[in-house]
This record gives C-alpha cells, sequence and structure tokens, in this order.
C-alpha cells in the first residue's frame, strides 16, 4: 500500500505544527520541569553539558524564606516571578558569556530549582537553580557594600526626604 502525497493544506498544517513545537533556540525544554526540586543523593555533581548553567542565589537570606532587595528582605511566596542574583557555579561547555564565577541577573521562573546537591568543589548547594544561558538577563557586578539601602538624610532645611527606607543601624 503506498501513501499518498500531501496536498497544500496538509502540508501548511505539518508545517504549522513543526513550528509550533520548534526549539529553534535550540533550549533544553525546563518546562516539564518547573515544579520540581532537582537533587542526586549520593552523587557529586562536577560537570554540566550544553549551555546549562548552575548558579546558586546571592540574593536570599540567611534563613532561605526572603529575597534581599537592597537591604529589604521580601517574603519569597509574596513575589514568585522575582528578578533574581545568582552566581555561576558550574559553567556547561556550550555558555558563552556567562562563566564560573560570573553574577547573572534572571527571572526566577525560568530554571529548574536545587536543593541540597552537592557540587564537586563548592560543597552542598542548599539553594540554587539549573538555566539555560540564553535564560539569564545579563551579568553583574557586585557593589562593594551590598548591604547599602537608601538612607533617609535630612536637607539644609532639616527636613527628611521622602524616601521611607532607612538603613539599619550597626
Amino acid at each position: 500500500m503506498q501513501e499518498e502525497p500531501l496536498g497544500p493544506e496538509q502540508k501548511a498544517q505539518v508545517e504549522a505544527l513543526r513550528s509550533a513545537n520548534s526549539n529553534d533556540a535550540g533550549l533544553i525544554d525546563l518546562k516539564s520541569y518547573e515544579n520540581d526540586v532537582f537533587t542526586i543523593f549520593g552523587y557529586k555533581l562536577n560537570a554540566l553539558f550544553d549551555d546549562v548553567l548552575l548558579a546558586t542565589f546571592v540574593d536570599l537570606s540567611e534563613s532561605g524564606d526572603s529575597i534581599n532587595r537592597n537591604g529589604v528582605l521580601i517574603p519569597i511566596n509574596n513575589i514568585q516571578k522575582a528578578w533574581r542574583i545568582g552566581r555561576v557555579l558550574l559553567a556547561g561547555p556550550k555558555c558563552q558569556t556567562a562563566g564560573v564565577g560570573s553574577y547573572i541577573c534572571f527571572p526566577n521562573d525560568k530554571g529548574i530549582p536545587v536543593s541540597n546537591i552537592d557540587v564537586e568543589g563548592h560543597g552542598v548547594v542548599k539553594n540554587g537553580i539549573f538555566l539555560n544561558e540564553g535564560r539569564i538577563f545579563g551579568l553583574c557586578t557586585p557593589s562593594e557594600d551590598e548591604s547599602r539601602t537608601s538612607v533617609t538624610s535630612e536637607t539644609s532645611t532639616g527636613k527628611r526626604s521622602r524616601s521611607k527606607i532607612r538603613k539599619k543601624k550597626s
């Protein structure tokens, strides 16, 4: 039995399906892993493939339940789609811009969370994320004083500025 050739309308439908399922950027599809927490107990992670990065969050509070925004702690459960800052621990061979030690800026909802994973040369990473390099938005450099906040200061007239964020006294 011989198959009949596809007509122009059928060819268009097939092409539309290919385009809809296409991964033109070549990124690993992370959608199916969004609600998963990646762990590999009993093993140490020592390399990544493709353009995958492993980063640890540097904007996380010590307790791990809030994000530090210029000295202000915001509960994580209030900002699911927050912009995050991380430091790259491992980078796959196809990463062209970000490398080990780079600070990166990325949307929190675009990777696979990592919890208590042993990374060779770094120890156990409590809170991190796997991302494709194409999902990061930029490289960052830490300020000299990471805990700096907008300080409420007095003007020459003795009145306070409108800023309501005050620097914590040490």
